[in-house]
């Protein structure tokens, strides 16, 4: 895991930063038996080999970035318990999610520890896609469908009566957008499944199951 000699320090030594740098500037820290250039220098804390005073240092566990896909059911909301109970059973600290979804709806998140990645993927300025499954009630006739692919990309789309299974594609996730979107066209969500976030898919994950991920 790459990161700034100065982070890499404040987390395995605990010490205040004016220290550290005091000791880089000593030439006391050394990464691969030769002296740090800076406080700024990017290392990588599971290959390189960091020294205070010739004793090596280890990068602490807990703080350490991990990356977990989730499948969010239905019914259930991301709040306080739920990220403490995900804390509980990745045993990571300060875990994050990325890609809310209401309680109604279903489907992947990106969980981390990593704020910076989380950020990213939900800054609508990257313009990360979202693929979803939704089951539409009330459809009528054909203006519907026209009117929907005006607002929303539509990747494909069946009609069976009155409902309609589609996969659209979002770049930017609103407050109940979907549903707003289908409303304005007299048509119900009534079933919503995220499958995908940019390059990560649910693929077999089961309600409530998660995995761990490298980037």
């Amino acid at each position: 895991m790459k990161m700034k000699l100065i982070y890499f320090l404040s987390k395995s030594l605990v010490l205040s930063r004016r220290k550290l740098c005091e000791y880089i500037n000593l030439g006391l820290i050394t990464v691969n038996n030769q002296i740090a250039e800076s406080y700024s220098q990017i290392v990588d804390s599971e290959l390189d080999i960091i020294k205070f005073k010739d004793k090596e240092l280890s990068f602490p566990e807990n703080y350490k970035k991990h990356y977990f896909l989730f499948y969010k059911p239905k019914y259930m909301t991301i709040d306080g318990n739920s990220l403490q109970e995900m804390r509980i059973r990745t045993n990571v600290k300060d875990l994050k999610f990325a890609g809310r979804l209401d309680a109604d709806s279903e489907g992947l998140l990106v969980m981390s520890n990593d704020g910076e990645f989380i950020n990213k993927i939900m800054n609508p300025k990257e313009h990360i896609k979202k693929i979803y499954k939704i089951c539409l009630k009330g459809f009528k006739n054909s203006k519907q469908i026209e009117e929907l692919q005006n607002l929303i990309k539509i990747l494909d789309y069946k009609i069976e009566k009155e409902e309609i299974t589609m996969t659209i594609e979002l770049s930017e996730g609103k407050n109940r957008q979907i549903r707003r979107i289908c409303a304005s066209c007299a048509l119900n969500v009534i079933c919503l499944l995220r499958i995908s976030i940019g390059k990560f898919s649910l693929g077999n994950l089961k309600e409530n199951e998660f995995i761990s991920i490298t980037l």
